[in-house]
Order: structure tokens, then sequence, then C-alpha cells
């Protein structure tokens, strides 16, 4: 089963407020390592406390946080 990338408003808003090329490493990254992959945790990291059941995934200076569902990864 491959997941499929689903992004939400805030992550959509906070993108834009990146440089065009901060923005298009995030997006050329997520695309490679978790959209259509069979496993998108071997990327990222397990978070816990209050964001337990999310992942963290490092892209240079950023940070991504997603909640990995059946077959989706919400942004």
């Amino acid at each position: 089963m491959s997941y499929q990338v689903r992004t939400t408003f805030r992550f959509e808003k906070q993108l834009s407020k990146l440089d065009r090329h901060a923005g298009r490493t995030i997006l050329k990254w997520l695309s490679k390592h978790v959209d259509g992959t069979e496993n998108p945790q071997a990327s990222g990291k397990a978070l816990v406390g209050n964001y337990d059941g999310h992942w963290r995934y490092r892209i240079g200076d950023y940070r991504v946080i997603c909640r990995i569902e059946e077959d989706q990864a919400n942004l």
C-alpha cells in the first residue's frame, strides 16, 4: 500500500511564507520520501508527549510535522 500526502490549509499558509527555493525543496523532498512510498515512517521520527501519533521530518533547516493515517500522510 503506498501512501498519499494530504496538505492542510495551515501547511499551505506556512509554506507560502517561505522563500521559493525553500518551499520547492520541502515539496520535492516530501514527494520523493513520503508521497507514494510504502513506509513513510522510515524517513521520519516518531514524536512523543503532546504530539504522540505524529511524525517529524527534518528537511534542511526546516521541520515538517505530520500525522500518518491508514494510507495518507496529513501535513
